[in-house]
């Protein structure tokens, strides 16, 4: 995660100096951040004090390096286990793919009303393809 460009304090500053009766526009100016950052900023630490955000940031850490620990061990456990492939299946075929194939049947002269085509725009769902 990319670290931020104010510390805690900084932070903690702001939204001090915002409830103390400074609009957010002015906070914002003088600090050089935009609205939208401040808020979020806002939603996050709103209502802490310093050592509250520094106990925020030690969990935090904690709970990545929690996350980094299980994902290390879990692919290895995936990798023992094997799975049986399924047998037939087929991949789902785009618009496009549907398309040409009504096509190729169409110059080859076996279009039949069981062959799958994309329904053009605007058309109804009753749309066929051998009009």
């Amino acid at each position: 995660m990319r670290n931020s460009r104010f510390t805690e304090t900084q932070i903690i500053g702001m939204i001090k100096e915002q409830e103390a009766g400074l609009t957010v526009a002015e906070v914002c100016r003088k600090h050089g951040l935009s609205p939208a950052s401040f808020y979020k900023l806002k939603a996050k630490f709103g209502g802490m004090d310093v050592s509250d955000v520094r106990r925020l940031k030690q969990l935090e850490e904690e709970n990545a390096k929690l996350k980094r620990l299980v994902a290390e061990t879990i692919p290895s456990r995936r990798s023992s286990i094997s799975r049986p492939k399924a047998v037939g299946a087929r991949r789902a075929k785009s618009k496009y793919q549907l398309r040409s194939r009504t096509s190729e049947r169409m110059a080859q002269g076996r279009n039949s009303k069981n062959c799958w085509t994309a329904i053009p725009s605007g058309q109804s769902s009753r749309w066929k393809a051998n009009r």
